[in-house]
């Protein structure tokens, strides 16, 4: 019968970093090179959050992203965040589809009321990645 050993005695087996050292290694997700110490959540933005997928889930917001790919995407078949009006095109203002964008949630959101609650828990998401609570982790390629 094969067991594992002791709990004691892994803290006595030799570690894959010799002491002192601060291993690295390159992160499947984005591709850079992270500390194993100082790999917490919200450290690798690529990465997948199962938190951020609950929040998009419960809030409904697949229905706005479908609308928006549909409707305003570009020729290229992307689109920007469903609740932003961030500068998409590098000249400082906001994107020009922002107030169709905002109108067509709101309309949208006459119908999946749940999508009302996208912003304050997207708010407390945010907290939770700078608390290191939420997000992402990188993950070392093998």
């Amino acid at each position: 019968r094969h067991t594992s050993p002791p709990p004691l005695l892994l803290l006595l087996l030799p570690s894959p970093c010799p002491a002192g050292s601060s291993c690295s290694s390159r992160c499947v997700y984005c591709r850079s090179v992270f500390s194993q110490s100082e790999n917490g959540r919200g450290r690798c933005r690529d990465a997948p959050d199962p938190a951020l997928h609950c929040l998009h889930q419960w809030t409904c917001v697949w229905c706005a992203e479908s609308l928006l790919y549909h409707c305003m995407s570009d020729s290229e078949g992307e689109f920007w965040e469903p609740c932003s009006c961030e500068d998409s095109l590098g000249e400082g203002r906001p994107h020009p589809l922002c107030c169709a964008r905002w109108l067509a949630l709101l309309a949208l959101s006459l119908f999946v009321p749940c999508m009302c609650c996208y912003l304050p828990l997207r708010a407390c998401l945010r907290c939770g990645e700078r608390c290191g609570c939420c997000g992402g982790k990188h993950k070392a390629v093998r």
